[in-house]
């Protein structure tokens, strides 16, 4: 494994050194993994062959809001997590590298956080987006059959108010999905980030009205952290 890793490793080195993007083919179509997420999934080999996690954890992946929660483990603690957000993801990103992100740590818990930097593509379209997910999430029980899965649905920020529809419509997917399969919950993040009126909350932002501040991840917490405990005691049972 630790060889495996390390060929991975310098793979994924000589190809962000080569390009500013990398392509990969899925279903037949060409989609770009950018330089930096490449170089962020290198981070995490590395990370890994240094100091490896513990299996059997809970798993959180995806984009910024999963990398930027960086009081993650102590919000959540006992329950044993790791994050693995990298900024600026798409899912075929977590799609390809999902064996690095997810499979060889055979959580019994994932929590995916993407999609929402799909929409701003012309080339991703709502079902391809949730589609992702979806493989992501047989490949997880593929090699850890029991696994469950929480599934956030994509934040419609106000910084992204242009693709709220597309957001909407991934979300719809998500929803169908988890009617059709106990082991898939969603997890509803824009419960708490718009006000009655229906405008949103300002305040629970950063600067950039895309990324949630201190304050917005203590909502977050206090309404995903229930969840989090039921799906790892329904898990453990």
């Amino acid at each position: 494994m630790k060889l495996l890793s390390a060929l991975l490793l310098c793979t994924l080195s000589l190809f962000a050194a080569a390009e500013e993007h990398i392509t990969v083919d899925l279903d037949g179509k060409t989609f770009y993994i950018s330089k930096n997420n490449a170089a962020s999934i290198e981070n995490f080999i590395a990370e890994d062959i240094e100091n490896p996690p513990n299996k059997n954890e809970i798993v959180f992946v995806g984009s910024s809001t999963i990398r930027l929660w960086k009081t993650l483990k102590q919000d959540m603690e006992p329950l044993p997590v790791l994050n693995r957000g990298f900024g600026g993801s798409r899912t075929w990103e977590m799609l390809t590298y999902v064996d690095a992100l997810v499979l060889k740590h055979t959580p019994k818990l994932i929590v995916i956080f993407c999609g929402t930097n799909d929409t701003g593509t012309n080339y991703a379209s709502p079902e391809l987006s949730f589609n992702n997910c979806a493989k992501v999430v047989d490949a997880l029980r593929t090699v850890q059959p029991d696994a469950r899965i929480v599934y956030m649905l994509v934040t419609k920020a106000p910084a992204r108010e242009k693709f709220w529809p597309k957001m909407d419509s991934i979300n719809t997917l998500a929803q169908a999905y988890a009617e059709k399969h106990d082991y898939f919950t969603c997890f509803d993040t824009n419960q708490f980030v718009f006000n009655e009126d229906g405008t949103p909350k300002i305040e629970l932002y950063r600067k950039d009205k895309l990324h949630l501040n201190e304050e917005g991840y203590a909502e977050l917490t206090r309404l995903m952290r229930p969840l989090i405990e039921s799906e790892w005691a329904e898990v453990n049972k």
